[in-house]
């Protein structure tokens, strides 16, 4: 028998006590929001789809400007031209999703007022 157990025969403790004997018995980073683990996923997730955005990006530049150079023999021009192009593509997808993630973010200035009054 441990110390905080209760002798035999005696009721078992409550849920609510052994729930503060866990509480106490926890680090303090174990405390931790939940909310917070959410968080650090929807940012990873939004970080992935940056990341795979602008390398999608660069591939079809890449790709297209080989393609180019291959039909009209026109080597290195269309790759280089595919290269920055598809990076130009790239970012303009990460401007557009960092906006669209900052207005879902973004609380309502003003409600729009109601016209069936």
């Amino acid at each position: 028998m441990t110390e905080g157990d209760p002798p035999r025969g005696d009721a078992p403790p409550s849920l609510e006590a052994l729930q503060a004997r866990l509480d106490a018995a926890r680090p303090p980073s174990a405390h931790a929001e939940p909310a917070a683990a959410g968080r650090d996923g929807a940012a990873m997730g939004v970080g992935l789809r940056i990341a795979a955005d602008l390398i999608a990006a660069l591939i079809v530049g890449t790709g297209l400007g080989w393609g180019f150079d291959r039909w009209f023999d026109s080597a290195p021009w269309g790759l280089i031209i595919g290269v920055f192009l598809g990076f130009a593509a790239g970012l303009l997808n990460v401007h557009r999703a960092l906006n669209a993630d900052d207005a879902r973010a973004a609380p309502p200035d003003d409600p729009a007022p109601d016209d069936a009054g």
